[in-house]
C-alpha cells in the first residue's frame, strides 16, 4: 500500500546492513525447518532484496533531484541485482519517482513522491506500487547492452548500416534490432552475421518507416550484423539491444505496431499497452519518428533500453526511442507514453511487444 511519510528521505546504510543480517538470520533457521519453509525462507529474501534495491534506485533518484532538479529514467546494476527509476515533475517542487528493483525470482516496484525541495527535501510519500509479489521464474531477463549504427547524434544513409554487436553476449542471449529508414522502401537483415534471424511485421508511416528483427545468438558472430533497405540513400538507423535469460521461444505477446500522427503540446506519443502472458515477462516498445527529436518517458514503470533516442541526421533526420517494463505478473503493462522534446510535433510509427522469460 502506498502511504504517506514525512521521514527523511535517506535510509541508512547500517540499517541495510541489519536488514541483511536478520535475513540471513531467517533464513538460516527457516532452512532447518524444511522444505517448505526453506523455499517461503528464500522467497522472502528475494523479496526483501528487491525492495531494497528498489529504494536504492528512489535514494539515487533523491539525490539527482536535490543536485540538478533531474527528470529522466536511469539504471543501477548492483551485485544483488539491478533497480531502473523513472523522475517526472509536472510542476518544480513537485516530483515522482517510479523504481523497479529486480533480482533472482523477484519483482518490486516503488512510488515517491516529493513536494519540496529548499532547503531540505521533504518525501510525501514513498511505498510499493501495485500488486509487486515473488515472480515464479528463475531467471529475470536482464539487458546484456546496446549498440547502434550510428550513434546518436550522428549520420547514416541508406543502404546498409552495419552494426558491432555489444560485448560480453553468450549464447543463448537474444538480439533484437530496431531499424528505420526516412522513407518506405522493405527492411531486411543484410549479413546475418552468422545468425538466424526473425523478422517481423514492417510498419510504415507517411515518410518513415521501421521493422523489428530479433535472433537467439549461437555464441558467435561470424560479421558484424547489417541492414539494408531496398531503395534510397537518406537516414537508415539500426539498433541493437540485447537480453539475458530470455526463454528460446522469444515472444510472450507478438508485435502490435502503427503509424501514430503528429503530436501537438506537450507532444506526447501514447502507444497502448499490451496484457502479457507468463510472469516476468518484459515489454518493449519502439517509437520512430521522421525528425531528429529527442524523447523522455512519461509513464511510470517504463525506462531507456540504452539511450533515450538514437538519432540520424542523414537526409531529413530520423529518431529511435525504445523502453521496457518488467511485469511482476500477468496482466496489462499499461501506456507507454513517450514524449518529444526537441523539434517536437512529428509523426512515426510505433511497436509493442513482449519477451518470454525462462522458466
Amino acid at each position: 500500500m502506498f502511504k504517506t511519510s514525512q521521514q527523511p528521505a535517506y535510509v541508512s546504510v547500517i540499517s541495510i546492513v541489519i536488514i541483511g543480517a536478520v535475513a540471513t538470520s531467517i533464513a538460516i533457521s527457516l532452512l532447518a525447518g524444511g522444505t517448505n519453509a526453506t523455499k517461503n525462507s528464500l522467497t522472502n529474501i528475494r523479496l526483501m532484496r528487491a525492495r531494497l534495491l528498489a529504494d536504492t534506485c528512489v535514494e539515487e533518484a533523491l539525490q539527482r533531484i536535490r543536485d540538478t532538479a533531474y527528470t529522466g529514467t536511469f539504471n543501477l546494476s548492483l551485485s544483488s541485482g539491478a533497480c531502473s527509476a523513472t523522475v517526472s515533475s509536472i510542476a518544480y517542487p513537485n516530483y515522482t519517482i517510479s523504481s523497479t528493483g529486480s533480482t533472482t525470482g523477484a519483482i518490486k516496484a516503488i512510488i515517491a513522491t516529493v513536494n519540496q525541495i529548499n532547503p531540505k527535501i521533504k518525501v510525501s510519500g514513498w511505498g510499493e506500487a501495485g500488486a509487486t509479489s515473488s515472480v515464479p521464474v528463475v531467471n529475470i531477463i536482464t539487458r546484456v547492452g546496446s549498440a547502434s549504427a550510428p550513434a546518436d547524434n550522428g549520420t547514416q544513409g541508406g543502404t546498409l548500416a552495419t552494426i558491432v554487436p555489444p560485448a560480453g553476449l553468450v549464447a543463448g542471449d537474444v538480439v533484437v534490432i530496431v531499424a528505420s529508414y526516412r522513407g518506405t522502401p522493405t527492411l531486411s537483415i543484410s549479413n546475418t552475421g552468422g545468425q538466424t534471424w526473425t523478422s517481423l511485421t514492417q510498419v510504415n508511416g507517411t515518410t518513415i518507416t521501421g521493422r523489428i528483427f530479433y535472433t537467439v545468438f549461437n555464441g558467435t558472430w561470424s560479421a558484424n550484423p547489417s541492414v539494408a533497405n531496398s531503395s534510397g540513400a537518406v537516414a537508415l538507423t539500426a539498433v541493437m539491444h540485447a537480453f539475458r535469460n530470455v526463454d528460446p521461444s522469444v515472444i510472450d505477446v507478438a508485435q502490435v505496431g502503427a503509424s501514430f500522427v503528429a503530436p501537438v503540446t506537450p507532444f506526447d506519443v501514447n502507444r497502448a499497452g499490451i496484457t502479457t502472458i507468463t510472469p516476468g515477462a518484459m515489454v518493449l516498445a519502439a517509437w520512430v519518428s521522421n525528425d531528429d527529436n529527442t524523447w523522455a518517458l512519461q509513464s511510470a514503470g517504463w525506462a531507456n533500453i540504452g539511450l533515450p533516442q538514437y538519432r540520424n541526421l542523414s537526409g531529413s533526420d530520423t529518431s529511435v526511442s525504445t523502453a521496457y517494463k518488467l511485469m511482476s505478473a500477468v496482466g496489462p503493462s499499461g501506456a507507454a507514453i513517450n514524449r518529444q522534446l526537441t523539434l517536437g510535433g512529428d509523426d512515426g510509427v510505433y511497436f509493442i511487444l513482449a519477451l518470454k522469460p525462462k522458466p
